[in-house]
């Protein structure tokens, strides 16, 4: 895949993503998934635990 082929695809995939409405709609989408309003350290936090943490020689993890 070419240069100009990957930036045609992420301007369509910007475009697919962009979102627009009210606060009123953001809250009725953050009622049926709470998810949506975690800030970054929460989405690694979980990320992290959902892959599990490793014990290393020095028994620590």
């Amino acid at each position: 895949m070419d240069l100009k082929e990957r930036l045609e695809q992420h301007r369509a995939e910007e475009r697919r993503l962009a979102w627009e409405g009210t606060f009123l709609d953001y809250f009725e989408i953050v009622k049926r998934n709470p998810a949506v309003a975690d800030l970054a350290h929460a989405r690694v936090y979980k990320m992290i635990m959902s892959a599990g943490v490793e014990k290393g020689p020095d028994g620590r993890s």
